[in-house]
């Protein structure tokens, strides 16, 4: 499986979540005014330049139709729409330049982007930095945006969408498998397992679709699996999660999937029984708005035969 064009997604979402263990109480609550608020002290009149560090939240605000707002985007950005909007580098490569040139008024930011809070800080930018880890957070983030941009019917349409879609799937209580779902491995071999754990939306999703995720109680989000742990949770079905590939490659995806893993552990049920499947989309590890269609795309795979 060849994830190595995508895998960069993979860390700066991991990167993401771990910062939330440094991130300091910095952000006051905001306050919402008829048209403005209230960000680090400072008040946002209807902020037409806004800069984003986050694919997820750029993905949030075209979805929202504040889409012509948007001046600034990360490199990892995979909004279509965005794609002539300036690039400002990522989480850990910030382009204060770029920024500053940009003449933002407003920031936002996934994580701890402590030289781009500082920036913001000293030339009186308003700032402000989510954790978007779940669907609650998510859930939390459109709130806020719709706030903040005085876009609350935008955002209260997209948060039902999402809400009427999760809650539309209806499966067989008696038939929730057990899944690994696999974020990255080696290219030719099933080594260097990188798996989604019981935190977080990709384990919320796969729940939502009816599987039940092998690894409830890790307590953890992205992290290696060794061999030996492997073979004691015995997954009824695995999950390989590919961002960059291309959807007519699915079939071919699939199958040398299988002939790897019934090669490298036999023993597992998904390799005996073939239920090893490939999830495509380049927004699959990004929790935005294309999170109903990866729950979607999960739900048909528990179902395949």
């Amino acid at each position: 499986m060849d994830f190595l064009t995508g895998i960069h997604r993979v860390f700066y979402h991991a990167a993401m979540r771990f910062s939330r263990l440094l991130l300091p109480c910095l952000l006051l609550a905001c306050t919402r005014a008829e048209d403005s608020s209230e960000v680090q002290g400072r008040v946002i009149t209807a902020a037409q330049r806004i800069v984003v560090l986050g694919p997820s939240t750029s993905a949030n605000l075209f979805a929202m139709a504040q889409g012509h707002r948007v001046v600034g985007v990360s490199d990892y950005c995979t909004v279509g729409e965005a794609a002539d909007i300036a690039r400002v580098g990522g989480l850990a490569d910030p382009s204060l330049e770029r920024i500053l040139a940009l003449h933002p008024d407003l920031v936002l930011a996934q994580g701890n982007i402590p030289l781009v809070e500082q920036l913001c800080a000293e030339s009186e930018i308003p700032f402000h930095a989510f954790t978007t880890d779940t669907l609650a957070e998510w859930d939390d983030e459109i709130e806020w945006l719709g706030e903040t941009l005085n876009a609350k019917q935008s955002a209260d349409a997209l948060r039902e969408k999402m809400d009427l879609g999760l809650a539309s799937f209806t499966p067989e209580p008696e038939e929730q498998p057990s899944v690994l779902l696999v974020i990255f491995r080696s290219t030719e071999e099933a080594s260097k397992i990188m798996v989604a754990g019981d935190r977080g939306f990709l384990d919320e999703l796969l729940q939502a679709a009816g599987g039940r995720n092998i690894l409830q109680g890790s307590a953890r989000d992205y992290f290696d699996l060794n061999e030996e742990k492997l073979l004691r949770l015995a997954p009824d079905l695995i999950l390989e999660f590919n961002t960059s590939a291309a959807e007519e490659n699915r079939k071919a995806l699939d199958e040398k999937a299988r002939t790897i893993w019934l090669r490298d552990f036999p023993s597992l049920p998904a390799s005996k029984a073939a239920r090893i499947y490939t999830l495509i989309g380049e927004d699959l590890l990004i929790p935005g708005p294309g999170m109903l269609e990866t729950a979607e795309q999960i739900r048909l795979l528990l179902s395949a035969k």
